[in-house]
């Protein structure tokens, strides 16, 4: 038996033919592991915050004989729909964090597909999110001065335009920079290689294109967010929103059918590029026409909002919410254009081996031909 030579470099400090990256990806999965404690943490604390804020007494108008304001019961009663979506959405979101983290320190080779995919849609959604605030932004102002208790001392316009601008830095900052740095680290050059070096093991997202893999977790999100709203048991559908156990039904209904085009979209499957192009025209469609026909206000009246939470809603969303219905129709342009690009990846079944099924064993070898 022979020794290994006890000077000989070990494997993987030999030079390599591309740029290390191991060390950024991670301090990047690090941080993406605090991310996600963080929003663990505000999941916990976001229940509680509604609860106080439902049981604090807010004051009157007047004072009474000694000079102090009048309490009144809180203008927000606790709804524990919205504390169980609150809860719900950022423990998905901190599973997620961590679940990428941890991958991002293993130098697994899906966490760079999964984190553009995600670092992009972040990027898109937080640009055109920050420029909606910005066309919203002049009556922002005066609806936070608005807002403020009847009878009580009014502060400063200054002070309001403080927090403006603090909330329009904040969200830049989250919105914008943060998924930028994220696709910039994940799209630097030795990246891909690094990870594909030290993970040379297939994993799932290698069985499906990347822009292919972006419409099916879309897909995916669509149908979570779909089984949000049964806890509000309301459905906008064609001019009307109904409400109750029907609208709950359709709602699981919704989410059922964006969940099987997640995977046969993810299978490559032509017929499911068919079906999502039909459900993202018909879905937003039929999202714009009802809302343009029945107004924000009165979804939110069937959703089972508090008058006084439908009031601030509707102040803070320009007055009409028309603005936001122009938002769906420029994302369903998008989405349609993503789509038609994303067609070349699609293939008929006969054609082009399933993706997801394992790779076929090695034929075996043929046989000496007798001379």
């Amino acid at each position: 038996m022979t020794n290994p030579i006890s000077y000989a470099t070990p494997l993987d400090a030999r030079p390599l033919p591309f740029t290390d990256r191991r060390t950024s990806i991670l301090v990047v999965g690090v941080f993406l592991i605090l991310m996600g404690a963080l929003s663990g943490c505000i999941g916990v604390a976001s229940p509680v915050g509604m609860l106080l804020a439902s049981v604090v007494p807010a004051p009157r108008g007047g004072a009474t004989g000694g000079g102090a304001t009048r309490p009144v019961a809180a203008p927000f009663p606790f709804d524990w729909r919205t504390a169980a979506s609150a809860m719900l959405i950022y423990a998905a979101v901190a599973v997620f964090w961590i679940w990428v983290g941890i991958g991002a320190v293993k130098t697994r080779r899906w966490v760079r597909p999964l984190m553009l995919i995600v670092g992009w849609t972040w990027l898109m959604s937080g640009v055109v999110g920050v420029v909606y605030w910005a066309v919203q932004s002049p009556g922002l102002v005066d609806a936070m001065a608005a807002s403020a208790p009847p009878g009580s001392p009014r502060p400063p316009v200054r002070v309001f335009q403080v927090i403006f601008w603090s909330t329009g830095v904040a969200m830049t900052l989250f919105m914008v920079v943060l998924p930028a740095l994220l696709v910039w680290l994940f799209s630097r050059t030795g990246v891909r290689e690094t990870v594909e070096h030290f993970d040379p093991v297939t994993r799932w997202t290698d069985r499906c294109p990347m822009p292919v893999l972006a419409v099916s977790l879309w897909l995916v999100a669509a149908a979570a967010a779909c089984l949000m709203y049964t806890f509000y048991a309301v459905l906008p559908l064609a001019g009307v929103i109904v409400t109750g156990p029907l609208a709950a039904a359709g709602t699981v209904l919704v989410a059922a059918v964006f969940a099987v085009l997640a995977w046969q979209t993810y299978r490559l499957r032509p017929a499911a590029w068919w079906g999502a192009l039909v459900v993202v025209v018909l879905w937003a469609t039929n999202t714009v026409w009802t809302f343009a026909r029945t107004g924000w206000a009165e979804f939110y009246h069937r959703a089972g909002y508090s008058p006084q939470q439908t009031e601030l809603m509707m102040r803070y969303s320009g007055g009409s919410g028309n603005g936001m219905l122009w938002v769906i129709g420029f994302w369903t342009v998008v989405l349609v254009a993503y789509l038609m690009y994303a067609r070349k990846y699609f293939r008929p079944a006969d054609s082009t081996p399933d993706p997801t099924a394992p790779p076929a064993p090695p034929a075996p070898p043929a046989e000496p031909t007798p001379s």
